[in-house]
């Protein structure tokens, strides 16, 4: 696993955490009136948003980085119990080659 993807999820653990903390002492220190919260919702909502959109973009980023993909034509074999033993599955390269009429003639 590649540390961008490492520090990609952390950042997707820690920052629920974070954003709490800031809140709880955010409305800790603050007494407001109503007048002054609802501009300070509207600052809220934007900094939501932008969490928001960084999270998106955290996601798209772990799925973009994701090596671990099979290659096209690539057949599924399933984990098998051989001699006691578990022995994992995976994707592995198909060996049968597909049949083309164009090019082959003993294609039937």
């Amino acid at each position: 696993m590649s540390l961008l993807v490492i520090i990609l999820r952390v950042i997707l653990l820690v920052a629920p955490l974070v954003g709490l903390i800031l809140w709880i002492k955010w409305r800790a220190d603050k007494k407001r009136s109503d007048a002054d919260l609802e501009k300070e919702f509207k600052k809220l909502r934007l900094r939501l948003m932008v969490v928001v959109l960084s999270v998106i973009v955290a996601i798209v980023g772990i799925k973009m980085t994701d090596q671990n993909v099979a290659k096209a034509g690539a057949e599924y074999s399933p984990p098998v119990f051989k001699d006691g033993k578990i022995i994992p599955g995976g994707f592995k390269d198909s060996d049968d080659k597909k049949c083309d009429p164009n090019k082959d003639k003993d294609c039937g």
